[in-house]
């Protein structure tokens, strides 16, 4: 049983240290954190004092003094799994000591359920404990800030820190010291939101702060099947595009603000922000999920210019303040997704069409606490083209043909298009769609490229005209988009080229007509044979009745 209490004080997020039970004997604990945050604060609260047997220190016992206050309070009340934690028993020889028995509830069975417990006590602690501030007093104290009882201490020596010690990092400090520390099982809480662990067997421990903990996640769904990615997706310009961003907030932290930026392909959908309690891990909101209030849990402000700790600005579409009340308030750490649409515009880059970024994307990242931020998390959006090439049957271009674009084999639902003027056809987007005289353009070839198209998707392009001398091609012509556009290899002048099927574009052939006689041409010879034939046909039928006749 002393073991694996021993063990539960080592494990997840919770910090301890152990002494020889010997009053006369100077305290030096030492706590080493790695890996703070400049400009956060770290405070300790002593939760138990520590004694262990100097032979065998596997013989641990937990204390907690009678007058301990509110950590007193805190303990006495704390549940798992609907029973008293700890059970507190006077010691005999001194009645203000009160000796901890952990319940078996919370021992458990094995080192999974044992972390498990350890990280419940903690996220309860981090829901009831405050970051200690440091007062005026402390001004000047840089690398050492100590709260005693009722009492600033500014010498490293000469002193124990009994209850708590509380220090805010400064630029550059990448390291907290805290030395001379009474033995003890010792808690830490941070600006951060996160825990450090530490074990309980030795009075000197470094560990490690792990504010990576707090981070986002972006996704973006593919319509074509529904699902969300965490890199990228195709769309057609005019479409709608879902996004949600996971804020994995911890117990404890405080000053949580998403900020999100779009590419100019993009246009945000203000009304579409939603934000709630993902319990599921979808990234949708289901029934049951609990949404919070708009102007109560969290504000939204538009284009806000946000200043990262590299000194850079970010020019951001919008950022989600969620109130630190609503933070304050957790027990648990808790995925917080921040739900929203965009529109693909009329700016949209071209997958393939050789821009050095060809694509749109949607940026995030967190900042939290007093000075910490994350990294930024992207995805991207990619729409395609294809070219159309208009060729006879030896390769070379003809011009004059006219070409619509349908999404359906039926030919009944029409691509609206926009053209640029020179041999560029769009998507149109509902904006230009809804301009008066908006008339959607007919694709003319020889060469057209067609753009602004999504992937996994089959389009249909019917020829309306032919060039002169040609006929029409029957039927349509399918144009199945994959992740990659239908465009011409570099290496492709299709000035002086020949058309032909490694080129790439979608080729069209068109075959010359049947040629109608012509005086001097076929039509004369065909009247004179004609004629010959009508001429022999009567002679013979002449010489048979005369026969007839005679007989």
């Amino acid at each position: 049983m002393k073991k694996i209490i021993s063990l539960i004080m080592t494990l997840a997020l919770v910090m301890g240290l152990v002494i020889p039970a010997s009053a006369a004997v100077t305290e030096n604990g030492l706590i080493t954190i790695t890996g703070v945050n400049a400009g956060e604060m770290y405070t300790g609260y002593k939760i138990f004092d520590v004694e262990y047997d100097p032979v065998n220190p596997n013989n641990v016992t937990y204390t907690i003094d009678a007058n301990a206050g509110d950590i007193l309070t805190l303990v006495k009340n704390y549940k798992y799994k609907g029973v008293d934690a700890f059970a507190l028993t006077p010691r005999t020889s001194d009645p203000n000591t009160l000796v901890v028995i952990p319940s078996a509830e919370f021992v458990g069975s094995n080192d999974a359920e044992a972390a498990a417990s350890a990280k419940a006590f903690a996220e309860y602690l981090s829901a009831n404990l405050a970051i200690i501030e440091i007062p005026a007093t402390a001004t000047g104290y840089t690398a050492y800030d100590v709260i005693a009882p009722d009492n600033f201490v500014d010498s490293n020596e000469g002193y124990q820190v009994e209850i708590n010690v509380t220090e805010k990092v400064v630029d550059g400090q990448s390291t907290i010291y805290w030395k001379n520390l009474s033995y003890g099982y010792w808690f830490v809480k941070t600006t951060t939101g996160t825990i450090c662990t530490l074990t309980t067997a030795k009075p000197s421990v470094t560990v490690a702060d792990k504010n990576p903990d707090t981070t986002v996640d972006k996704k973006v769904k593919e319509d074509s099947d529904s699902t969300w990615k965490d890199d990228f997706n195709t769309v057609q310009i005019g479409q709608v595009v879902e996004y949600y961003t996971t804020i994995n907030a911890k117990v404890g932290g405080i000053n949580y603000k998403l900020y999100d930026r779009m590419t100019e392909g993009l246009t945000l959908d203000k009304d579409s922000i939603t934000v709630f309690v993902d319990e599921n891990g979808n990234g949708e909101k289901d029934a049951g999920e609990t949404e919070l209030v708009l102007g109560t849990d969290y504000t939204k402000n538009f284009d806000v210019t946000h200043k990262l700790k590299s000194g850079e600005t970010v020019d951001c579409d919008f950022v989600i303040d969620i109130d630190n009340d609503y933070i304050e308030a957790l027990t648990a750490d808790t995925k917080i997704v921040v739900a929203y649409k965009a529109t693909v515009n009329e700016n949209a880059k071209i997958k393939g069409s050789g821009v050095a970024i060809d694509y749109e994307h949607n940026d995030t990242g967190l900042a939290y606490g007093d000075n910490s931020e994350t990294e930024w998390d992207s995805v991207k959006t990619y729409t395609l083209f294809f070219d159309l090439v208009k060729i006879d049957t030896a390769g070379e271009y003809l011009a004059g043909a006219q070409f619509e674009l349908y999404y359906d084999e039926a030919c009944t639902d029409k691509v609206p298009l926009v053209f640029d003027g020179s041999a560029i056809y769009a998507v149109a987007t509902e904006e230009q769609q809804n301009a008066v005289g908006f008339t959607s353009a007919v694709i003319k070839a020889g060469h057209a490229d067609i753009r602004g198209l999504d992937a996994n998707t089959t389009y249909y392009l019917k020829e309306v005209a032919a060039p002169a001398g040609y006929n029409m091609v029957d039927g349509v012509i399918d144009v199945a988009i994959g992740d990659d556009s239908k465009g011409f290899i570099a290496e492709y002048t299709p000035s002086t080229d020949a058309w032909t099927t490694d080129k790439g574009g979608v080729g069209v052939v068109n075959k010359t007509g049947t040629e109608l006689p012509s005086t001097g041409g076929m039509g004369t010879t065909l009247f004179y044979i004609l004629g010959a034939a009508l001429v022999l046909g009567a002679g013979i039928a002449l010489v048979t009745r005369k026969r007839m006749s005679e007989e």
